[in-house]
């Protein structure tokens, strides 16, 4: 058992966490499973009671004054110095811990005055364990959508994953870039925390704290920018915010608050038209965990890709990047926050003999960390990188773009729900070819000797499973053939939603 001496060495571990990889020939660690501990009640903790709860007359959330009428023997048997607890309810959807700091009458009413309790005083030692399931559609409290981003759905309660479509402009369509696409994801919460209060030494002892989030995800980033354009922008397209889950502590119930951004941002600066696409896929736990008095990051950034080759007419530098970040808070107000970016980014340096230097590269960046208020430190949103993996993908010196062929949609790993249409997207670059036949498990599916290359593939008779696509562009003497995006067929009834109203 490890003490937590100072908050300044809590400030150095977090200001040191190192980038975390795994290498292929690396064994796994397996760590034993700490020993759960005794449940220990701080002694001036009060948990709300049904009836002293409907004796409250007024609940200022902003300040956490609390009026009651004089009736309620619970709530007029408090004292200074104690700390209240209460789960959720219409007047306070987050719950509270509140430790009370002054006691007034108001006529026939009371009002309690509380401040924000820390943990480690309602709750001396305990161990807190849990993994959250499958997300639902019923968690959903609120979502807020941008203009015209749509999200998928399927029929019925529970829900694969949240699915996006974008299609974004930053600047004008004459002067600016466009990102559209797709992204998609599931995930988990886990949150392991092992804590006791000490007396006579430094008052707080963690045997362990580890918290983050499950994620798999997947998504795809087409670009395209015309004219001059040169800014750093971040655009939050949607937010999703789930009811809270209540976690008995004994019996204190401690309240968490899930929720989840997404955001598209494009950093850099073109001078012509342009065009680039990847997509990814990615599946791993991501969080932040203390133990022997140290941080360290849990993560790993393997994943998958396919992309297109660049179009480039001049100069441009270009990154963007989609991605959620996800965070779980004790109250409303502390917790682990976990973030994972797709990105790509282009560096094309248009050489005088119109040849070009280029580097397009995808990559992966994870992020995590915790808000540490309710563990008694003034630490607000610190947060550092897990990892920031990058991959070339395409790299030219003095030379020109070659053709390519490649699937923009669907997307790797991408679930379709049998009996619909869906449309597989080829993108060409360099000569146009004579046409481009589509394949799927390796059998001929159709053929389309017009640009833009697609192909409708309905789903109707085909059974759940996994199956591969590629395609082929033709020419009069040559063939090219695009790498195999892997999907799955499924038996879910997907819908699509414009929430933008």
């Amino acid at each position: 058992m490890k003490y937590l001496r100072h908050i300044f060495t809590l400030l150095i571990g977090l200001s040191l966490i190192a980038t975390s990889c795994k290498k292929d020939d690396e064994e796994p660690i397996v760590e034993p499973e700490p020993q759960v501990k005794e449940f220990i009640l701080g002694d001036h903790t009060k948990t709300m009671t049904l009836d002293a709860r409907t004796a409250i007359t007024a609940l200022d959330t902003n300040d956490f004054s609390i009026s009651i009428n004089s009736s309620s023997s619970f709530l007029n048997a408090l004292a200074v110095g104690d700390i209240i607890v209460d789960s959720t309810s219409s007047m306070a959807p987050n719950g509270y811990m509140r430790k009370i700091i002054a006691l007034e009458n108001n006529g026939g009413d009371k009002i309690i005055r509380t401040e924000q309790a820390l943990l480690y005083e309602a709750i001396k030692q305990a161990s807190i364990r849990f993994k959250t399931g499958d997300l639902k559609m019923s968690d959903i409290r609120s979502l807020e959508l941008a203009p015209g981003i749509k999200l998928k759905e399927a029929s019925g309660d529970k829900f694969r994953a949240f699915q996006f479509d974008f299609d974004h402009q930053f600047g004008s369509t004459e002067n600016g870039v466009n990102i559209s696409g797709e992204t998609y994801f599931d995930l988990e919460f886990f949150w392991d925390f092992d804590w006791s209060l000490v007396v006579d030494l430094p008052p707080f002892e963690i045997d362990l704290l580890q918290a983050g989030i499950e994620f798999n995800q997947g998504g795809s980033i087409n670009v395209e920018g015309n004219g001059n354009y040169n800014d750093s922008v971040q655009f939050r397209f949607a937010a999703i915010h789930f009811t809270p889950w209540t976690i008995m502590a004994g019996p204190v119930p401690l309240v968490f608050v899930p929720s989840i951004e997404f955001f598209v941002n494009v950093n850099g600066e073109i001078s012509a038209h342009i065009t680039t696409g990847a997509s990814e896929t990615f599946d791993n736990r991501l969080g932040i965990k203390y133990k022997n008095e140290s941080w360290s990051t849990i993560g790993e950034s393997d994943f998958d890709k396919t992309f297109i080759v660049p179009s480039v007419e001049a100069n441009a530098s270009i990154e963007t990047s989609i991605g959620p970040r996800a965070s779980l808070l004790l109250y409303g107000i502390a917790g682990p926050t976990v973030g994972i970016k797709a990105y790509s980014s282009l560096e094309a340096e248009l050489l005088a003999n119109q040849n070009f230097n280029m580097d397009f590269n995808l990559g992966i960046k994870g992020t995590a960390g915790v808000v540490l208020t309710v563990f008694g430190f003034d630490i607000l949103n610190e947060e550092r990188e897990i990892f920031d993996y990058p991959i070339n993908l395409y790299h030219i010196e003095d030379g020109t773009t070659e053709e390519s062929i490649s699937i923009t949609s669907p997307i790797p790993n991408a679930q379709i729900a049998i009996g619909n249409s869906t449309s597989i997207d080829v993108y060409i670059s360099g000569s146009t070819p004579q046409k481009v036949a589509l394949y799927v498990n390796d059998e001929l599916m159709g053929e389309d000797a017009e640009a833009p290359f697609n192909y409708e593939w309905l789903t109707t008779n085909l059974s759940a499973g996994s199956y591969s696509i590629h395609a082929k562009s033709i020419y009069a003497d040559h063939e090219l053939e695009s790498d195999t995006v892997n999907i799955n067929l499924v038996l879910a009834g997907w819908d699509v939603y414009n929430l933008k109203d």
